[in-house]
C-alpha cells in the first residue's frame, strides 16, 4: 500500500507542476477544473493508500469522474483554442458530459476510452 500512496503523491507533484505551468501558458479553463478533480482523487487516494482513513467511497466517486469527465476535458481544454467554429467545441463538450450521463447509468468504459482516443487523434491531426 506505500508503493500505491507514494505513486499518488507522484502523481500529485506532477499535477502541480501541470497546473502551475496551464498557469503561465494562459490556457483553458476547462484544463484547471480537470487537474484540479484528478487532483482531488489523487489525495483521497493518497489518504486512502496509506491508511490515513478510509476513503474508499469518495476516492472511487472521484475516479470515476476524473476518467469519463477530466481526462477527456482536459484534452478538450487542450483543443479548445484549435477548433475554427466554437459550435464544434461546445458540441463536443456535450458529448463529454453525455458521456459521463451515459457511464454513470450503465457504465460503458468503452465509450471514454474510445472518446479519449478520439481527442487525442484529433489533436495529432
Amino acid at each position: 500500500m506505500i508503493v500505491a500512496g507514494l505513486s499518488e503523491l507522484f502523481l500529485l507533484l506532477a499535477l502541480g507542476f501541470a497546473f502551475y505551468t496551464n498557469r503561465h501558458l494562459h490556457q483553458n479553463h476547462l484544463v484547471d477544473i480537470a487537474l484540479f478533480i484528478t487532483a482531488c482523487a489523487a489525495v483521497m487516494g493518497l489518504i486512502r493508500y496509506l491508511e490515513l482513513a478510509d476513503t474508499q467511497p469518495i476516492h472511487q466517486g472521484l475516479s470515476f469522474v476524473a476518467k469519463h469527465g477530466a481526462m477527456p476535458g482536459f484534452l478538450l481544454g487542450l483543443l479548445w483554442s484549435t477548433f475554427k467554429r466554437a459550435i464544434i467545441a461546445y458540441a463536443l463538450l456535450s458529448i463529454v458530459v453525455i458521456n459521463i450521463v451515459i457511464n454513470s447509468i450503465n457504465p460503458i468504459p468503452m465509450c471514454t476510452d474510445i472518446l479519449i482516443v478520439g481527442l487525442s487523434l484529433w489533436g495529432r491531426a
